[in-house]
């Protein structure tokens, strides 16, 4: 009996499974997809690094904005001893020293009043007129509404420099009666008009002169219009709240700038370590971090530590030019440390010299070299992150690389498509004919059984 011919695989028709032979043909060839797919995975985890950098880079520069500028760095504080008397605050610049406030006498505005002996005004929506205007100081006005809401809105839409309208019942909530109050804190006294011709009902106004204010600060007796004072000691605003007595104490504020500079430190340290660890390589893992020897990021934790470690130049207002010489130092970890010691000892013996070693002369005409190590470091990380530093022309370089490579993504996956429909009528045609030939096959198979078979019974 002759052997079967037919082809046999897996499947139908043929036998032939052409969905797993054409999907296994895609699989090698989407070698080329897979890669360019690979490379804008990678491309987008260093942009998405780098972007972790530029928020640590800029934590760490509100970390430090305290100590970049000279008016960021507040020598002094100021305090009152009777906070009911007078209220203080200090720009930091004001000396050291005692300031005894006494024989202290409010200032008062000059205030003008609507007359309430003429006519009750019972609402603020009360009618005060159908025409007219009021001049105050020569600006004249004419009200939208004429009632009192509407001449008060009216004066404070005037903006004029120091007059604020306000109004007040001034009788009972059973019985109400509302007045216009002008108050003008400008040192030059208002005048106020109503034009001719005008029908204001009852509308009259009187005027309480304005009142000078006087203390007398270390036995000197001085007069002033407002009760808010910026020039009697440099650095200070004196806020006077009630009358009596109060020693104002400006003391060095050693503690701030201690505290300062150790924040410094801390966040030197976390930003250097993101620095390494982003660009490092794990050897345990066996694995790259995501900007693994990136040049870019090597250099810029290169160029700030460098920072650290390098002296200033000096001049006529600095005398420290060195981190170490305030207790500011690497140690054998690579890491920055702080010596409290040190660095109070030397707060203690010159305040402003400490500041300056890390804000520098204050100076922008200056070169860097005469600028602190907060200064300096903020400057470089600044231009880093800037509109054309290096990491933002990195970042748009990879983001440029991802756009070609999406783009090449595209036109491969087009040629896949392609491909795949090739294969797919191949096979099918492939499987057609395999059926064809076994049906074939088969047919000769029972052909040749037959002739054996006769001539078996002959």
């Amino acid at each position: 009996m002759a052997t079967s011919g037919t082809i046999s695989s897996s499947g139908i028709g043929s036998g032939l499974n052409v969905s797993q032979i054409v999907t296994a043909l895609m699989d090698a060839e989407k070698g080329p997809l897979n890669s360019i797919n690979k490379s804008i995975s990678s491309d987008n985890a260093q942009i998405s690094a780098y972007g972790s950098i530029s928020s640590q880079i800029s934590s760490f520069q509100s970390a430090i904005a305290g100590l970049i500028t000279p008016s960021n760095i507040k020598a002094t504080t100021a305090s009152s001893s009777s906070t009911s008397v007078l209220s203080v605050s200090n720009d930091g610049t004001a000396l050291t020293g005692e300031y005894k406030i006494t024989n202290v006498t409010l200032a008062s505005p000059q205030v003008l009043t609507s007359d309430i002996s003429n006519t009750a005004y019972t609402s603020i929506n009360s009618s005060i007129g159908t025409t007219g205007s009021i001049t105050i100081s020569g600006t004249t006005i004419t009200p939208t509404s004429y009632t009192v809401a509407g001449m008060v809105e009216a004066i404070n839409n005037a903006n004029i420099s120091g007059v604020s309208a306000t109004m007040t019942n001034l009788g009972s909530s059973a019985a109400p009666d509302y007045q216009i109050r002008i108050v003008n804190t400008s040192d030059t006294a208002a005048t106020i008009a109503l034009s001719a011709g005008n029908d204001f009902t009852g509308l009259a106004f009187t005027s309480a002169d304005a009142v000078a204010g006087s203390v007398t600060i270390n036995g000197n007796t001085v007069t002033r219009s407002t009760n808010t004072i910026t020039d009697l000691v440099p650095g200070l605003t004196i806020n006077l709240v009630g009358d009596g007595n109060s020693t104002i104490t400006v003391a060095q504020d050693s503690s701030a700038l201690s505290s300062k500079i150790s924040a410094f430190v801390t966040a030197f340290n976390t930003l250097d370590k993101s620095l390494k660890d982003i660009s490092s390589y794990d050897a345990t893992a066996k694995k790259g971090a995501a900007l693994y020897g990136d040049a870019t990021i090597v250099s810029l934790r290169r160029e700030i530590r460098s920072i650290i470690t390098s002296t200033l130049g000096v001049n006529a207002t600095t005398s420290y030019n060195r981190l170490s010489q305030v207790g500011v130092s690497f140690k054998s970890d690579g890491t920055l440390s702080l010596d409290s010691t040190t660095l109070n000892t030397a707060i203690s013996a010159n305040f402003n010299k400490v500041a300056k070693l890390f804000s520098g002369t204050g100076v922008s005409t200056d070169s860097l070299g005469l600028h602190g190590f907060a200064y300096q470091l903020n400057t470089v990380l600044t231009t880093a992150t800037g509109i054309d530093g290096s990491i933002t022309n990195r970042k748009s370089s990879l983001q440029t690389e991802i756009r070609r490579l999406q783009a090449r993504a595209e036109q491969e996956q087009l040629r896949l498509d392609d491909l795949q429909q090739l294969y797919q009528r191949q096979y099918t045609a492939l499987d057609r004919t395999v059926s064809s030939l076994n049906s074939m096959a088969s047919y000769l198979t029972n052909q040749f059984d037959a002739m054996s078979n006769t001539q078996k019974n002959q």
